[in-house]
């Protein structure tokens, strides 16, 4: 066992009080490490104090712009001001700095497609964060799943979606849902 994974194995073993304060104290002698930053707002947002989550994510982010990092860090406060907060607007915002930050990142392109075709009704920029995700991340079942329901659903193109829920049904076998997808396309027919 790494040095690493140890560390991470005592952290679990605490609360998320007691972690909450860990990383408060670390801090206090360590105030430029973005990493404590970030830590300590998943644990504010684990107790839910979530305008405090906020603050922290910002203050790591501003330590640290740049990096497979921050690409991360980026996106947790995308989720957490579009999930909590409900500011779409910002989530969208932190959703691009995160791929800014880390090009190669699936995720992102993923939900900022989703937020654009759910908070903001567009379709045509959602198609494209979803394709330019499958293009740096082509075996990404997610995004191809994703990309035929708006296929389906916002296009009216069954053609093209259900050549993107083969892709996802090939990369993920087990999936349920793409099974479910592709049959409501047979029973369409």
């Amino acid at each position: 066992m790494t040095t690493d994974d140890k560390i991470y194995k005592d952290l679990e073993a605490m609360s998320p009080e007691e972690r909450y304060s860990l990383f408060t104290h670390f801090l206090k002698d360590h105030p430029g490490d973005a990493w404590g930053w970030a830590r300590l707002g998943y644990e504010a947002e684990d107790l839910g104090r979530i305008e405090d989550a906020k603050r922290y994510l910002e203050r790591s982010i501003f330590l640290e712009r740049r990096s497979e990092f921050a690409a991360s860090v980026y996106f947790n406060l995308a989720l957490l001001l579009a999930e909590k907060l409900k500011d779409p607007i910002n989530a969208r915002l932190n959703y691009l700095n995160a791929l800014c930050a880390n090009p190669d990142y699936d995720r992102p392109y993923n939900n900022l497609g989703l937020l654009l075709q759910n908070a903001f009704d567009e379709i045509e920029l959602a198609k494209h964060y979803f394709n330019e995700g499958i293009s740096r991340c082509p075996k990404d079942a997610t995004l191809h799943n994703n990309l035929g329901y708006l296929y389906v659903e916002y296009l009216n193109d069954e053609g093209r979606a259900a050549i993107h829920w083969k892709i996802a049904l090939e990369l993920d076998p087990e999936n349920e849902d793409l099974l479910f997808n592709l049959d409501s396309l047979k029973e369409s027919e």
